[in-house]
């Protein structure tokens, strides 16, 4: 898994850039192949001591962690009371696609993706592979 740059813009207070991430091994992802990651990250001058913002482009992927709205991501270690300064965004990037892999339940953004996700799989898969060819089509 390289990361592709999309883009980086720098103004005052804040570094920010965009990521398209390809991953080929997606025996244990089950949307389609290939998977794209589409994310934005921004690192404001108080980086590493807060944590940076991240969240997904449009179109967003159907997740469980992941809402439907922003595209923001629910990553317990961007949270502010968690995070580390240690902490890199190789380490982000590996968390994402972790919770990509096995979704949270605990950690849902959206009640119908939850209900999809444990009630209808059918359903959450379909959506999930569609977001996935989206993303595909439009990043590819």
């Amino acid at each position: 898994m390289v990361p592709k740059i999309l883009s980086i813009k720098e103004e005052n207070s804040k570094f920010e850039f965009y990521l398209r991430i390809l991953i080929l091994n997606t025996s244990l992802i089950s949307t389609c192949i290939p998977f794209y990651i589409l994310l934005n990250s921004i690192l404001r001058t108080e980086y590493p001591m807060k944590p940076p913002e991240v969240h997904f482009l449009e179109p967003y992927p159907y997740h469980l962690n992941i809402s439907q709205k922003t595209g923001q991501v629910c990553l317990g270690l961007l949270a502010q009371d968690r995070w580390e300064t240690s902490l890199g965004i190789e380490h982000i990037l590996q968390a994402l696609i972790a919770v990509l892999i096995r979704p949270e339940t605990s950690a849902a953004m959206e009640h119908e993706t939850l209900n999809n996700y444990h009630n209808f799989r059918g359903r959450y898969e379909r959506c999930a592979k569609e977001s996935s060819k989206k993303a595909a089509d439009k990043y590819a």
